[in-house]
């Protein structure tokens, strides 16, 4: 009779229970995970983007329908871009991202889930409600200043071969001048690039005058007056001593 009893029991609470839980399952609301994995490039020569914030701004609120698609309502701050989020191609999401970091780049709504990547670039920001979602990296740590993203929209949960996936994952685009190497520091006294800038010209140094020399008669200069003088001094010479012997008297020997 206990036996009985017991099994009754049992199974009264079985079916009572069973119920309730399912029916507290359902009434308690769903919630996602949002992963960013933020490099740039791709392979062994990716560069993890790591020390960089980033916010989650809830655009319009998602919830199912009855034929499992997602349903979006606008939240009222955004009334003024509200649109078709579900009828958006790729090319109207990424306007609506530029249209809406605008409305949003001086003060973030309150309340909005921010988080840092770590040092492999990732970033898992929990607890989401299901919404379309606003991602925006609202600051850059140093050296990652070169690389640049675009805002981009995203809903949780996301429509993932005909289900509802609440555990989402993104890889968001980034261009930039690509990876450096770390510079050199300057040299005391570094040398100049070439063709960067012409050489000054060298002063020359003015040499003091060179010493007197022999003076080199110069070209037209009058020198034909000095054997003439010459041939006439000895002319007149020769002349002297023939009139200075014809004055002398004849010496006759005794």
């Amino acid at each position: 009779m206990h036996r009985k009893q017991s099994a009754f029991w049992r199974l009264f609470l079985a079916l009572t229970l069973a119920p309730l839980c399912a029916l507290c399952a359902a009434a308690a609301p769903l919630t996602g995970t949002l992963t960013l994995h933020c490099h740039y490039g791709s392979g062994a020569d990716a560069v993890p983007l790591a020390g960089d914030t980033y916010a989650l701004v809830a655009v319009a609120d998602a919830e199912t329908g009855d034929d499992g698609s997602l349903l979006y309502t606008t939240k009222p701050e955004f009334q003024a871009w509200d649109r078709n989020w579900a009828g958006l191609n790729a090319s109207q999401w990424h306007d609506a991202a530029l249209q809406l970091q605008a409305a949003v780049q001086d003060a973030l709504p309150e309340g909005t889930p921010t988080g840092t990547t770590d040092a492999d670039g990732d970033l898992t920001l929990r607890g989401l409600e299901p919404a379309l979602y606003l991602v925006l990296r609202t600051g850059a740590a140093p050296g990652n200043e070169r690389y640049h993203m675009d805002p981009l929209l995203v809903s949780v949960p996301l429509p993932e071969d005909g289900r509802l996936t609440y555990e989402v994952t993104i890889t968001p685009k980034f261009a930039g001048e690509g990876p450096s190497e770390t510079p050199e520091p300057p040299s005391a006294t570094p040398s100049p690039t070439p063709g960067a800038s012409p050489a000054p010209t060298a002063t020359p140094t003015p040499q003091p005058p060179a010493a007197p020399g022999p003076t080199l008669p110069q070209t037209g200069q009058l020198n034909w007056p000095i054997p003439l003088l010459l041939v006439a001094g000895a002319g007149l010479f020769v002349l002297g001593l023939a009139l200075r012997r014809k004055q002398e008297p004849p010496n006759h020997e005794t």
